[in-house]
């Protein structure tokens, strides 16, 4: 999971793109929910990450996210720049249905990335002799 948590998208092949885009959505909602998920990332992702879902087999996730896209678009927005920031954003619980949807699709994104992973081996492992 290093080379899709700590790798910059450029530096990856399109193989190992798919599964960076779908790690960095399932780390920002697992974590801080959808809006963590808007605040940390340009909304140029979202487009490549519903492709990258299509690629996974996540089609479940696929109306989640681009509900939630609707909704954080739907109204100006202040860059959050504090934890209390933060804090105060999430209590309007906008992102709550979404958020518990999210969690409750199955197979779970983890699922589909360790299969994908799986039968993908050669393009994020490399073995020395």
């Amino acid at each position: 999971m290093e080379l899709l948590a700590c790798s910059a998208y450029e530096e990856l092949n399109a193989v190992q793109r798919v599964p960076h885009l779908a790690f960095c959505y399932e780390s920002e909602v697992q974590n801080g929910g959808h809006l963590q998920f808007f605040e940390n990332h340009p909304a140029e992702i979202i487009v490549p990450t519903i492709a990258a879902l299509r690629v996974l087999g996540a089609e479940n996730f696929i109306p989640i996210l681009i509900e939630a896209a609707r909704r954080w678009r739907s109204q100006q927005r202040e860059k959050l720049e504090t934890v209390e920031d933060f804090v105060s954003a999430g209590q309007s619980r906008e992102f709550e249905d979404l958020d518990l949807a999210y969690y409750d699709v199955q197979p779970t994104m983890i699922q589909l990335l360790t299969n994908y992973l799986n039968l993908r081996q050669d393009d994020f492992v490399v073995l020395e002799p």
